[in-house]
């Protein structure tokens, strides 16, 4: 049986001279593009860092990857850019079957209140989950079929569901897809595959929030697109 190569327990950042990074920055993109993407605190990919992160007065920062392919920067405390990493591999990916690799993360705030009762209006960054992003994407570029996964935590006696919407042709409030749940300790869901847009054109896309009821907050995060091969 083939041995694999042991990853490092955390990334140490030094300057020339070999000292820590201190007060340095780490930023995160989905592999050639500019677009942000989260690493994680934790295996389970729950906690992200900030994005980017600053690095810790004794350089080590212990970082979790999901399966999104990344590009990382990384620049000094004055902000210069010192080192460019791209493509970082996932090992997830790499050792995955191919189903359910995320292509695009639109992260969100796990911490955050859900009580509005209708898809929060508006194509804004004010309109989308607190914490998310959004993806600009042209649907000729994607292959085979993607669904939107998360992480939902439903109020007692309530549904919280989690929209993808096209927030650059018109109709932001509309649903393309959506996922919901009822459990109120938390579970991944995954949608059904996505119908994009006609290709051509790059969409922007993002992920808006609501609940049935307000009575009690439900909370959501961890929102991706997945690619169902």
């Amino acid at each position: 049986m083939a041995g694999t190569l042991l990853p490092a327990p955390f990334t140490y950042f030094t300057d020339d001279e070999g000292a820590p990074l201190v007060g340095g920055t780490v930023t995160t993109y989905i592999t050639g593009t500019s677009t942000l993407s989260p690493v994680y605190h934790d295996a389970a990919l729950l906690t992200a860092w900030d994005n980017p992160l600053t690095i810790p007065a004794d350089g080590k920062v212990r970082m979790y990857q999901g399966t999104v392919t990344l590009k990382m920067v990384v620049k000094d405390a004055d902000g210069n850019v010192l080192d460019t990493y791209d493509p970082i591999q996932s090992t997830a990916e790499s050792a995955s079957s191919g189903a359910g690799i995320a292509a695009f993360t639109f992260g969100g705030a796990e911490d955050f209140p859900i009580t509005v009762t209708s898809l929060p209006s508006g194509a804004t960054a004010a309109a989308i989950h607190p914490g998310s992003s959004f993806v600009l994407v042209d649907s000729d570029n994607l292959t085979g079929d993607y669904l939107l996964q998360g992480m939902l935590q439903a109020g007692a006696a309530e549904t919280v569901t989690a929209s993808l919407v096209n927030v650059s042709q018109g109709s932001p409030d509309t649903a393309i897809i959506s996922i919901s749940s009822t459990d109120t300790v938390g579970e991944l869901k995954q949608s059904t595959v996505i119908t994009f847009a006609a290709g051509g054109t790059a969409r922007t896309y993002a992920v808006k929030t609501k609940t049935s009821a307000a009575a009690a907050p439900s909370y959501a995060w961890g929102f991706a697109l997945v690619k169902d091969e």
